[in-house]
């Protein structure tokens, strides 16, 4: 800025380094430390800079409503809580925030009934600075010398300035990896509530999700598996058969078919785990581009085993159930412009232009260090295209300018002083001395900075300095840049998620309960647009078991804003537009940030409808059961109804004719036994899973006995055999004895 430039002359020289190495540790501290704990160091450098102490910074959230404190050093300096509406600030806390770093000298004159605020405390004057980046003020910070009267020069007030705008600088950047962590616990909190199998790879093929669903559809071979691993271990948990049998090689698995840029819908697959255990599975899969390159995949597989078992049972009546995929609406969140602006080019060319004009320089260029770990350049200046220069360099070929990155200072070379590949490149642009400028945050080092000079160049700590200084605004422009892109990329993952959904998402913010993200499939559920409407959650009807409206007291939607606690399967009626009425089963949970502070709330409704198929394949399972059970019981009480009339008329029927009924009437009971120790059975031939025993029998004797059960109840039937003596025969007996008395009873 113009404030540092005067500094870096004459006698203030010490200042500017002192200033540039403070600013230093601010970034630093925002890299390496917590929102609460940077705030604190802020506090701090405040209270030792300007001579101050008491010390109070509070946050500003435009968009919420809210001022928070966040830090604090010293005394407290008022009775107000740690949060609370702007509207219950201090009328010279919201002034100060909109204007410049300033001393207000009677406090009593300007807040008229300031002991509201501050109780029985003595103030006189109060030194007041904005948090300010991009235009946006983030918050304020307010300090004094324990009440005494006191004074700042104009220059000390630019300085003051000049450390709240490095503050706010490295504030947001602190306060974006907060916001990222908390768009993780989002995406983590849905992924794990769904009833969908979500995985999710990056461009190199590692794993970047998979939630719990997914894991028990891949059985216990994968339950090792977490972000990071290769997906081609996920891959090989299991088998993959087409509808007709076919094995799916691996390459053809939808999601590295996504990852390849193709997009797979409706596919279904027999997956088959380790142990045999065959799912009927529905997939979708689709790339995940940003801007047009594609950086990764992601595949939704729902178990439909059910739902096909029904198909199957229902001879074609039942309706497929809905795999439609649904597009989701994330709302962006606007990035505050650093320096040049979020455009990383731009800010490149920006930072070596202003570098090399500044140390007399011929030409210069950057280079950036990319997942490869190879320097790509990216930018250059005076009579240097980028195509002029090597695309990219591994980082042992230059060796001093791995030498600058373990100093973490500038390092200046000579041609003689050069590696190879560095003096081919000074050769390349007629250089006999150039500067490498290493560009980190932290410890970590992101790219360099190279300034060309006709003529071997020595540089003092000024120029040293001025370029160190340089340099770290361009990495913290390079970090930010950085930060938008994942923000970014979280953003695409959770749409992609959410856009295969057939479950509504709503996605609510705590307190006012203002609907953030709503899918495709919550703006069918009420038949009216909700994405980017700013509709209230309370404003979304419901209608009570009575059929009446739910009134916002009760709303299921704002209980657990309210409460903060988890509900699930609760069922619930919607009420479209259009007057219909809808049954859905819902799931609410909080989302809570880094600090355990409820921030909003998600909500999962599902269409009970889903839910019909398996209602009416119960039914007929019933059915089943009964028919089975009714067919012994019938031959049984017909048997021993014979014998009842046989025994009336004793001497008309021989002892071995009633000893040959009471056999049928054991054998019948033996059966009715048989039968209910395996009525599961049923249920494992509706999954394909029913197991057969074999064993040696007499299909002629078998077919006897069945007659002689039917004539039992059917007395006044003729049932004529033709049967050899004995037939040997393998085969389940118990099966083929129920088809035949099916078959006889039946007729």
């Amino acid at each position: 800025t113009p404030a540092l430039l005067d500094l870096a002359s004459g006698e203030r020289v010490d200042l500017a380094q002192r200033l540039s190495t403070l600013y230093e540790v601010l970034h630093t501290a925002a890299v390496e430390r917590s929102l609460p704990e940077f705030a604190a160091l802020l506090c701090d450098r405040f209270a030792e800079t300007m001579g101050l102490s008491r010390v109070v910074i509070w946050q500003l959230d435009d968009d919420l409503g809210i001022g928070t404190r966040i830090a604090h050093r010293g005394a407290s300096m008022s009775d107000l809580p740690d949060r609370l509406p702007l509207a219950n600030l201090p009328p010279f806390a919201l002034q100060a925030a909109a204007g410049r770093a300033q001393i207000i000298e009677d406090l009593h004159a300007e807040v008229p009934d300031i002991e509201a605020y501050v109780g029985e405390r003595r103030f006189s004057a109060l030194f007041a600075a904005p948090l300010q980046a991009g235009g946006r003020n983030l918050g304020v910070v307010l300090g004094d010398r324990n009440g005494e009267p006191f004074s700042l020069s104009d220059d000390q007030l630019a300085l003051a300035q000049g450390l709240a705008n490095q503050g706010a600088l490295a504030f947001e950047n602190a306060r974006l990896r907060a916001q990222e962590e908390s768009r993780a616990d989002q995406l983590a909190t849905i992924l794990e509530d769904l009833t969908d199998a979500v995985c999710a790879c990056d461009a190199q093929g590692r794993i970047t999700v998979i939630n719990a669903v997914n894991r028990e559809l891949l059985g216990p071979a994968c339950d090792g598996l977490k972000p990071g691993d290769d997906v081609m271990e996920l891959l090989g948990c299991i088998q993959r058969l087409r509808p007709d049998g076919s094995l799916v090689p691996i390459k053809q698995d939808p999601l590295l078919r996504a990852l390849g840029g193709e997009r797979v819908q409706g596919e279904e697959y027999q997956w088959v785990q380790g142990d045999g255990t065959a799912r009927t599975v529905g997939v979708n899969a689709r790339p995940i581009r940003i801007n047009g390159v594609v950086t990764g995949a992601v595949s939704i597989a729902r178990d439909v085993t059910a739902e096909r078992e029904a198909d199957e049972r229902d001879a074609g009546r039942l309706v497929q159930l809905e795999r439609a995929t649904t597009r989701a609406h994330a709302i962006a969140d606007v990035m505050l412009a650093v320096s040049a602006g979020s455009e990383v080019t731009t800010a490149l060319e920006t930072a070596i232009a202003g570098m090399v004009e500044q140390l007399d320089g011929a030409n210069g260029f950057i280079v950036l260090r990319a997942a490869d770990d190879r320097m790509h350049v990216r930018a250059a200046h005076n009579d240097i295209a980028v195509d002029d220069v090597e695309r990219h360099y591994d980082l042992e070929a230059l060796p001093n300018t791995k030498l600058a990155f373990e100093r973490g200072a500038p390092v200046s070379i000579t041609r003689d002083e050069a590696g190879p590949a560095e003096r081919a490149l000074l050769d390349r642009f007629a250089a006999k001395s150039e500067l490498i400028v290493p560009l980190r945050v932290g410890d970590e080092p992101l790219g360099a900075a190279y300034v060309n000079y006709a003529e071997p160049r020595v540089f003092d700590a000024d120029d040293v300095a001025f370029a160190a200084t340089l340099a770290h605004q361009c990495a913290v422009v390079i970090e930010k840049a950085q930060l938008i892109e994942a923000s970014e990329s979280a953003h695409r993952r959770l749409r992609a998620v959410l856009e295969q959904l057939p479950q509504a998402v709503l996605i609510m913010t705590a307190p006012a309960g203002e609907v953030v993200i709503a899918n495709p499939a919550a703006e069918r559920l009420w038949g009216m647009p909700l994405a980017g409407q700013r509709v209230a959650a309370g404003q979304l009807p419901f209608v009570d078991d009575e059929g009446q409206p739910v009134d916002d007291q009760s709303h299921p939607l704002l209980r657990t804003l309210r409460t903060g606690q988890a509900v699930f399967g609760e069922p619930l009626t919607t009420r479209r537009d259009d007057g219909a009425l809808i049954d859905v089963l819902a799931n609410h949970a909080p989302i809570l940030d880094a600090e355990e502070h409820l921030v909003g709330a998600v909500t999962l409704l599902q269409d009970r409808a889903d839910f019909k198929p398996i209602d009416r394949a119960k039914d007929e399972f019933l059915s089943v059961v009964a028919h089975e059970l009714r067919t012994p019981l019938t031959a049984l009480r017909g048997n021993l109804q014979l014998l009842q009339r046989r025994l009336r008329t004793r001497g008309q029927v021989s002892l071995e004719e009633e000893q040959a009924r009471l056999t049928t009437v054991i054998d019948q009971v033996d059966r009715l036994a048989e039968l209910v120790g395996r009525l599961l059975d049923i249920s494992r031939a509706d999954l394909g899973k029913m197991a057969l025993s074999f064993t040696p029998g007499d299909a002629a004797a078998l077919v006897r006995a069945a007659v002689l059960e039917a004539r039992g109840m059917a007395t006044q039937r003729t049932i004529d055999v033709s049967v050899p003596e004995e037939e040997s025969v393998v085969w389940d007996t118990v099966r083929i004895e129920q088809i035949l008395a099916n078959l006889l009873s039946n007729a």
